[in-house]
């Protein structure tokens, strides 16, 4: 296990067939969890997409690790209908998205009771409204609202995260959330006892923006504030690649031999891009969320993931070290 607590991703990489397929993904998430060394998992969470069987999954958290949920997945399934979201000017889709985060509220009490410790370090939620840009403060008083009420409740020393997910405002929109000014107005809403901080993902700061400065940006803002509460180390590339086409979130490697040699070259998430990343602010989580292409077996995939984990850990590792904090 890395000295530094580091959460994978790894439902990122899961190969097609796995996520309907209860044995394959558990396989898939262990195996990677053994070739990285990380801390704990990244999982969505009441995903009919990533999430072949929930028993299964809530089986591997508990056995061992500090794990965290995303609603990220669920969220994008439960928005097609056009007015979810927390920060939606609907009330019955707001409400919709706040009963949503209710679920993995009792699951992560449910996991902490039963294992007697804390499971879930954190449960990451998104502001996913269809966002009117003439009604940007109401949207930020939805969001706040939300946030108030899910902060309430019990989390067993889980903290709710609010994930930046590339906004409306960006070059051309993949999720289209709230701008992060506006998230950050809403969080200086809350009690600050209430510990509601701001998860930024590099690949989607630097896709709403399409330059790779907005992701240390976006942490700098959020740490100014003592807002900063985890950082995603998730690529993307500028043109088309083997995991898809440019300006795609999908989560492509960082820049290492074996990726480049697997053809991501493109990535944007070069070794020095991740040393920027880790040294912009100190504190938060730290969550590697990496895509490969399958190799001629799983392994293949898994040693570009686990070479994303180690950059990110050697740089991460560095960081606290110049900074003398005790990892």
């Amino acid at each position: 296990m890395t000295r530094t607590p580091i959460q994978l991703g790894a439902y990122a990489s899961l190969p097609r067939e796995a996520r309907s397929d209860a044995r394959l993904n558990d396989a898939h998430l262990r195996a990677a969890m053994e070739a990285t060394g990380c801390s704990g998992l990244e999982v969505p969470w009441a995903s009919a997409t990533f999430v072949a069987d929930e028993a299964s999954l809530v089986r591997l958290l508990e056995a061992g690790g500090s794990h965290v949920l995303t609603m990220v997945a669920a969220t994008m399934e439960a928005r097609a209908d056009g007015r979810f979201g927390l920060a939606s000017l609907d009330p019955d889709g707001r409400r919709a998205a706040v009963e949503l985060v209710r679920g993995a509220h009792a699951a992560t009490v449910a996991m902490s009771d039963r294992a007697g410790r804390r499971v879930v370090a954190a449960v990451e939620v998104q502001s996913a409204a269809s966002v009117d840009i003439s009604a940007r403060d109401a949207h930020v008083a939805a969001l706040a609202e939300s946030l108030h009420e899910i902060a309430g409740w019990d989390w067993r020393g889980a903290r709710v995260l609010l994930e930046h997910c590339d906004s409306a405002l960006g070059v051309r929109p993949v999720k289209g959330f709230l701008p992060l000014d506006d998230e950050l107005r809403a969080l200086a809403a809350l009690d600050p006892a209430a510990g509601v901080g701001v998860g930024v993902n590099w690949g989607r700061s630097v896709l709403e923006t399409r330059e790779t400065a907005s992701a240390v940006d976006h942490v700098r803002r959020a740490d100014a504030l003592g807002l900063l509460g985890a950082r995603a180390y998730s690529g993307v590339a500028a043109t088309d690649n083997p995991l898809g086409r440019a300006w795609a979130d999908n989560h492509v490697a960082a820049a290492g031999a074996l990726a480049v040699g697997a053809g991501l070259g493109s990535s944007l998430l070069t070794a020095a891009e991740v040393e920027s990343f880790a040294t912009a602010a100190r504190g938060g989580l730290t969550i590697v969320k990496v895509n490969a292409p399958p190799g001629a077996d799983s392994r293949g995939s898994l040693a570009i993931v686990a070479e994303s984990f180690a950059l990110v850990r050697d740089a991460v590792e560095r960081a606290a070290a110049n900074s003398g904090l005790t990892v």
